[in-house]
């Protein structure tokens, strides 16, 4: 899993184009993860309906790209 990719962070979905912000990375049941971190729950930065995808698909923003 890349360094950049942890919750709160600024990302860029580059399959459906979206801005969002990192809200969790895989699966956990407890402490323990149930599978490899490959799916990424996002929310919009400004609020509203999370999405889930799969961390291939996501890419860094800068604080430049933010805005």
């Amino acid at each position: 899993m890349e360094d950049w990719l942890r919750c709160g962070a600024t990302v860029l979905d580059t399959v459906t184009g979206q801005t969002g912000v990192v809200m969790s990375v895989g699966l956990y049941s407890g402490d323990r993860q149930l599978e490899p971190p490959t799916k990424v729950w996002l929310r919009p930065p400004q609020g509203g309906a999370e999405w889930v995808t799969q961390a291939d698909d996501l890419e860094p923003v800068t604080r430049d790209q933010a805005g």
